[in-house]
């Protein structure tokens, strides 16, 4: 691989790095509006927690040549919860199973 090709993929790994370190670190200080919008979403209680841990080790494995694949792994199945739960929340014609719960069942 050119010096080039590499020192642009070292960027881009760093990049990725800082954006989802950012998001989760976010998401295990448990802000506010990141508790609330994972309540909206119908997940669990302190599902949160989780989605940050993933994000935050996933970012961190990004940085080292050994686990680079896992980190990218870890991310991926983050960015397909993710991929699957806002389509779920605003696309009414979804099968049952896929739609926005019922609001008045959490408490």
């Amino acid at each position: 691989m050119s010096k080039a090709k590499n020192i642009a993929l070292r960027i881009l790994q760093i990049l990725l790095c800082l954006l989802f370190l950012g998001t989760g670190i976010s998401k295990l200080m448990s802000r506010p509006e990141v508790v609330e919008g994972f309540r909206e979403y119908g997940y669990p209680n302190h599902f949160y927690l989780l989605a940050g841990a993933m994000e935050t080790l996933g970012a961190l494995a990004l940085l080292l040549p050994r686990t680079a694949v896992y980190g990218a792994a870890v991310l991926s199945m983050v960015m397909i919860g993710a991929t699957g739960t806002v389509p779920a929340m605003y696309i009414t014609w979804l099968p049952a199973t896929c739609a926005r719960p019922n609001s008045a069942s959490r408490s």
